[in-house]
């Protein structure tokens, strides 16, 4: 399964006066860069990288190409009227890269149907689930056996961070073109297929694409008289017939992602919205003792371990032989009173702490503002889960006040040996 991988340089050119700081490349255009859809060499059964057959089902891993000048982000964007403006990029988060990806990725990939009409890939597989959607985090491996493993990995979160490790800071002078200027990111994006079909391969399920950015962000200045910036693909499109997984190999090996040492699932999205939480029920003002927080009186989220796919935890420890269990908890956090934020994980719903909770953060410095921290449960033995589920709950403490708020909680778990 997949699980879901500085150059200071100072330009001028036509009568354009800007400065771009510590960013490893720059297009030197004001024409918005258009994505350049390149198909994978081979017949589409020569790119499968890897297949396997599992509950009455077959999965194909394929390679689809890449695509040059893939619109990463807009960074920012201003409508100059004559008068000096500075341009610099505004705030980035991860829906706006995951979004700006999605939509280069529908517009290079067509399916033509059996009376040779091509149509767009989000209608090219009626009845049939299609994804587009860019995953926040997808790490991992996709293995169906011990010697057939391919790694792949993409992180939106870690292209986030280099974006806002960089400076960019552009200066449009008077005497310039009159419109809209605008800053984007552009990379070269690798596209995979993970398709499901049924067992003799003539039922489509699924077709997720997955799209992988390479390590080469490019930052471009453009310009538009009347605010419209074109990024659609030039040339060839990445073109697939729309049944053409009737025809690919049926799998010959069963389904083994369990035997291994270790087993990593993907990223669970497990909640978007935003709670809030109070210090309520915390004994005391300041407290470091994890047992007088007020866990229980706060909002929490109940994970069941079936949602990361067909999990049993009974089967993981008893079965599989796993004896160890990771949680890497990702949230997004603002605290609106200065204090301690506390997240913690707990085996049950029980309301007791003490022998229920199995790990715990504490947290502070959030500042007000939206920030995204990643907290590691490790070495939990999974003789501490008799339930199909586990918790994560959230606390607070400090001096006076201490409300803080999460949003966009995800997780994803280990088991080990």
């Amino acid at each position: 399964m997949i699980k879901n991988k500085k150059i200071i340089a100072l330009f001028a050119f036509l009568a354009l006066t800007f400065t771009l700081v510590a960013c490893n490349n720059q297009k030197n255009t004001l024409s918005p860069l258009r994505a350049v859809p390149i198909t994978a060499s081979g017949s589409i059964n020569q790119r499968i990288l890897c297949s396997y057959s599992s509950n009455d089902q077959n999965r194909f891993l394929i390679r689809v190409g890449h695509i040059n000048n893939t619109l990463t982000n807009i960074l920012s964007e201003h409508r100059f009227s004559g008068h000096e403006i500075n341009i610099t990029a505004s705030i980035v988060t991860n829906e706006s890269i995951t979004r700006s990806m999605t939509e280069t990725v529908t517009s290079s990939i067509t399916v033509t149907n059996s009376h040779q009409h091509t149509v767009g890939v989000n209608a090219g597989w009626q009845g049939a689930s299609f994804s587009a959607n860019i995953s926040y985090e997808w790490t991992g491996t996709w293995s169906n056996s011990a010697e057939n493993s391919n790694s792949l990995s993409t992180s939106v979160s870690q292209i986030n961070e280099t974006i806002q490790s960089r400076q960019y800071n552009y200066t449009i002078r008077s005497g310039n073109s009159l419109g809209t200027y605008r800053l984007a990111l552009y990379s070269t994006s690798d596209v995979f297929f993970v398709v499901t079909t049924t067992r003799n391969n003539q039922v489509l399920i699924e077709i997720e694409t997955i799209m992988i950015p390479r390590n080469n962000l490019v930052s471009a200045l453009e310009f538009s008289t009347d605010g419209t910036f074109d990024n659609s693909p030039i040339g060839n499109l990445i073109d697939f017939p729309q049944t053409f997984y009737r025809n690919l190999p049926v799998p010959t090996i069963e389904e083994s992602r369990f035997n291994v040492d270790v087993y990593q699932t993907s990223i669970l999205r497990v909640r978007d919205n935003q709670l809030r939480i109070t210090d309520e029920g915390t004994q005391g003002g300041r407290q470091t003792d994890v047992n007088q927080i007020g866990w229980l009186q706060q909002y929490y989220d109940k994970v069941y371990f079936s949602s990361f796919g067909d999990l049993n935890i009974s089967n993981m420890r008893n079965r599989y032989g796993f004896r160890i269990v990771d949680f890497r908890i990702i949230i997004e956090m603002r605290e609106e009173h200065s204090g301690y934020q506390w997240v913690g994980v707990f085996r049950s719903s029980q309301q007791f702490i003490n022998g229920n909770i199995v790990g715990w953060h504490r947290y502070s410095r959030l500042n007000n503002r939206w920030v995204e921290r990643t907290f590691s449960f490790n070495n939990v033995s999974t003789d501490n889960f008799n339930y199909a589920y586990f918790l994560i709950r959230y606390g607070a403490d400090g001096a006076l006040r201490d409300d803080w708020y999460n949003r966009n909680i995800r997780v994803q778990i280990t088991f080990r040996r």
